[in-house]
């Protein structure tokens, strides 16, 4: 467990061979994460503020704010997530910047497998390069419910790539281009 912990100023470089998560890394673990600070962190790789693989623990009411995953890789400036089936709830995801060439999900990276339940957070003002300002979802199964996406460039939500989750009850506002975008897959999208 990991309770009211301010992660700051972290940069996983290419150089270390670990890129990714440049506030915090996990891999196979189901920790419960909540009350932390993650801001001001950098990585050459994936998840600027933080890396979540293989993910089935509880990470709420977290302040993500101020991060950038760097590289040509896939992005997640505040927060990537692949694999496993967590609960990612009431967070402030806000800042945040996938800025390399094909940075996708400014304020959160949902990748492959990363088929978890994304509720009640916030999601403003994050930029991505590519795709999905404030969330990318990306070949998962997950379900995307009760948040708010603002002022997010290019677009609040993008849905990508053989997802088959849902999406329910979400607030889009003022975001850049679009609110939500479906590029491909078989999205359940109910009352948005």
């Amino acid at each position: 467990e990991l309770v009211g912990v301010t992660l700051r100023g972290g940069y996983s470089t290419a150089a270390s061979g670990f890129n990714a998560g440049g506030g915090l890394y996990v891999h196979t673990a189901s920790p419960t994460i909540h009350g932390c600070v993650i801001e001001h962190n950098r990585a050459d790789g994936s998840g600027g503020g933080a890396y979540l693989r293989a993910f089935d623990g509880a990470f709420f009411d977290n302040v993500i704010r101020y991060n950038e995953a760097l590289s040509d890789g896939t992005g997640g400036g505040g927060l990537s997530i692949s694999e496993g089936s967590g609960m990612i709830w009431g967070n402030q995801i806000t800042g945040n910047a996938a800025s390399g060439s094909s940075g996708d999900g400014g304020g959160v990276l949902l990748y492959t497998d990363a088929d978890v339940l994304f509720d009640a957070n916030i999601v403003e003002g994050n930029v991505a390069i590519n795709m999905g300002g404030g969330v990318r979802a990306q070949s998962n199964a997950a379900t995307i419910s009760n948040n708010i996406f603002a002022r997010n460039d290019p677009s609040g939500l993008n849905l990508s790539y053989a997802c088959t989750g849902a999406v329910i009850n979400n607030t889009f506002a003022e975001n850049v281009n679009l609110g939500l975008e479906v590029v491909s897959g078989e999205q359940e999208v109910t009352a948005t």
